[in-house]
């Protein structure tokens, strides 16, 4: 079932690089085996880390005027559910620095289009190494 998981954020991570998109039935997808996969942990922690996440988002989205997607709303809730409550801070922190840096590096660009499920995706794996490849 990891191997899944896995699967379908590589599958995000290169769509919305790609054409600046995360599909709805890819988050579903995600979202279903997060939650298959999490039935046997604190569901506290990982339900609270769903909804951290997403007030997160949706306030970022709101104050952005819109400027982050509504796929990322999406998939940071399913994260969230992997990573519980503490994991989901330490992902938006180091996506939102990740993302940061390749903004100052392409500084000279007008206008920037960040995909910002790559971030999130590359964030996970990180974090998902440090803890020892558990959730």
């Amino acid at each position: 079932m990891i191997l899944v998981i896995i699967l379908i954020i590589i599958f995000i991570l290169i769509i919305d690089y790609l054409y600046h998109r995360v599909t709805n039935f890819l988050n579903i997808l995600l979202f279903l085996f997060s939650i298959l996969f999490i039935i046997r942990f604190n569901l506290y922690s990982n339900v609270s880390g769903a909804i951290v996440g997403f007030i997160l988002f949706l306030l970022a989205y709101f104050i952005s005027s819109r400027q982050l997607g509504e796929g990322d709303i999406k998939f940071i809730i399913s994260l969230g559910l992997l990573l519980g409550f503490p994991g989901i801070m330490f992902l938006v922190l180091n996506a939102s620095l990740l993302s940061l840096g390749i903004f100052i590096f392409n500084k000279k660009r007008k206008v920037q289009i960040l995909p910002f499920a790559p971030f999130l995706s590359i964030s996970f794996f990180f974090l998902w190494l440090l803890q020892g490849c558990s959730f």
